[in-house]
């Protein structure tokens, strides 16, 4: 049985409000909880050395991690000397300031003195910008909702019904976007009285917790603040909600605080000529993409992100978040970004060849593309996702593969690109639900398009469509303003069930190419775009049919927006 909570350590040393200075002090906020100080370990013991040996993985990795989140089991045969351990750093923390939180606070956690558990053998222990807890049993995916700490001022309450409603509004959203995001956490502010007063909050939860079990948490520990109060917290084991009316956390800083470098607004209006006209490559649904060329000679992509999209800021952080910690050859690299002003830029390594959209539905540069290059493309592509999915240190669902978003270099190797859209997913996630819906039309599933459900089939589901335009040579609409207009999932459906397959195939490709290969890629692609998301095979799964040749395919049923049969137009 799970030791209920005897013992509670609600400190309050000094209310830390940073203003500007995001630094680890000595006066910092420490909240201790202590599982059951009967539950002891002695000293020195086999579960002391596994507890210095668990702070030092956390302390080790947490830093390092993506989306500062780690977790250690130490293996040991005996179970009363096994400890589970996680730990979780604020994501607008430094990786200097986070390396720091952890390390107090693997020496405040087993403190004699007020502040710490001693050696009780389960303790939870918060900081200004990072948790932490251990136990010798098994909690990970448990939330633990008992209000251990609440703060108030009580010196600054307010009647103002503006300001009340403005802090409702304000945090039911963070929890909410907390909630939704795998990181968990999510941070924003609400201007209040035209700019006089601005209303900063913050919602985490740990990375462990459903999104139903996080925003019950966070929903939760909020309910315990009274309204009226200027400034308020509230913290359970498991989450923390907070507002104030002063700066706490960091907004446009963190970006600058990554590792990757930022750009003189100045040098990159010289290496794109001014953004001119000429320098465009192409443009997506949050900015325009320029070539450019810097002074040292090297060339660069520039995302000039719209001044127009609301969601220009956010997108950009989604980008460095994501694709500044992704190392893989088919994944765009890059290079770092620029803020000045209201121009918010990111750098991308410069690939000679575009995108695959430019190449694969022009008539004539189609012919470029040979059969051996189209399938070092397919595979490039399933490579990059599978690391998304799977080989990355936690998962990441793309949710805007299409041909404009795969770039190719200059031996026409593909690499994924435009993170704006993508997902972190949490530890135990596996599907997600969201009311915007965002992505191309003819590459989102289903599932999606329906419901807001979005998980790695969804990825699976675009990865299937693109699969089946680079063997036809055909855009995911064929025909697209006429009467004969069909959808690429129809089309080569009806050429499947008709005994027709290869004649769907790209005629530009001759004779040369692979019939049965060209087929085994045609029952893939079709097994990719199925209706159903669970007969949909996972990236592991695809790759392997890719690369296995002698494996055996289950036969595909009817893809998603299948319009019925019809007789088959011929296409050129």
């Amino acid at each position: 049985m799970r030791p209920t909570p005897t013992f509670l350590v609600p400190i309050l040393i000094v209310f830390f409000l940073p203003t500007k200075s995001y630094s680890l002090s000595n006066n910092s906020q420490l909240l201790a909880f202590c599982f059951g100080r009967a539950v002891n370990f002695t000293t020195p013991s086999l579960f002391e050395s596994n507890l210095r040996r668990l702070f030092a993985r956390l302390l080790s990795s947490t830093p390092r991690s993506p989306t500062y989140y780690s977790t250690f089991i130490t293996a040991d045969d005996s179970s009363s000397s096994q400890i589970f351990g996680q730990a979780q750093c604020r994501l607008d923390a430094p990786v200097e300031l986070c390396a720091a939180c952890i390390n107090r606070s693997t020496a405040a956690i087993v403190s004699d003195n007020s502040t710490g558990c001693g050696r009780s053998k389960s303790a939870a222990l918060r900081l200004d910008y990072c948790f932490l807890r251990y136990s010798n049993l098994r909690f990970f995916g448990e939330p633990k909702e008992e209000a251990f700490y609440y703060s108030l001022n009580a010196e600054n309450m307010t009647t103002s019904q503006v300001f009340i409603i403005t802090v409702r509004s304000l945090m039911t959203n963070l929890i909410s976007s907390a909630a939704a995001e795998g990181t968990r956490f999510a941070v924003g502010k609400s201007v209040i009285s035209d700019g006089v007063l601005i209303v900063y909050g913050m919602a985490w939860c740990t990375m462990d917790l459903s999104s139903d079990d996080c925003h019950s948490c966070l929903s939760g520990a909020m309910a315990t603040i009274l309204p009226g109060n200027q400034r308020g917290m509230a913290a359970t084991v498991s989450c923390e909600v907070r507002y104030d009316t002063n700066e706490f956390f960091s907004d446009e800083d963190e970006m600058r605080n990554s590792e990757i470098q930022s750009f003189e607004f100045s040098a990159i209006k010289i290496a794109t000529s001014n953004f001119a006209p000429q320098n465009k490559l192409g443009k997506g649904g949050f900015g325009t993409v320029y070539k450019g060329v810097l002074t040292n000679g090297r060339e660069i992509a520039v995302k000039r992100l719209s001044s127009s999209s609301g969601q220009g800021l956010a997108e950009m952080k989604n980008e460095i978040n994501f694709v500044a910690k992704l190392q893989h050859k088919n994944l765009a690299r890059l290079l770092g970004y620029c803020l000045h002003k209201e121009e918010k830029l990111l750098v991308y390594e410069y690939l000679p060849n575009s995108s695959l959209d430019k190449f694969l539905f022009d008539p004539n540069k189609r012919k470029e593309l040979g059969w051996e290059t189209r399938v070092k493309i397919i595979i490039g592509i399933g490579r990059g996702i599978l690391y998304l999915h799977e080989d990355f240190h936690l998962r990441i669902v793309h949710r805007d593969l299409k041909a404009s978003n795969i770039l190719l270099d200059c031996s026409m190797s593909p690499k994924i690109s435009d993170f704006g859209l993508a997902k972190l997913f949490g530890i135990n996630e596996t599907e997600r639900n969201t009311n915007r819906i965002a992505g191309t039309l003819g590459y989102m599933a289903p599932e999606y398009i329906l419901h807001g459900l979005f998980s790695t089939k969804s990825d699976v589901f675009s990865y299937g469509v693109l699969i089946l335009e680079i063997i036809t040579g055909q855009n995911n609409c064929i025909y697209e303003g006429s009467e004969d207009a069909i959808d690429i999932l129809s089309y080569v459906w009806e050429h499947w069930t008709q005994g027709k397959a290869l004649e769907a195939i790209d005629n530009s490709l001759g004779d040369g190419y692979s019939p049965l290969e060209a087929l085994r890629c045609m029952q893939i692609g079709l097994l990719c775009v199925q209706e159903d998301q669970v007969e949909r095979p996972n990236m592991a799964s695809v790759m392997m049919m890719l690369n296995t040749f002698s494996m055996t395919l289950p036969a595909p049923s009817m893809p998603a927006f299948y319009t019925g049969k019809r007789s088959l137009p011929g296409v050129s």
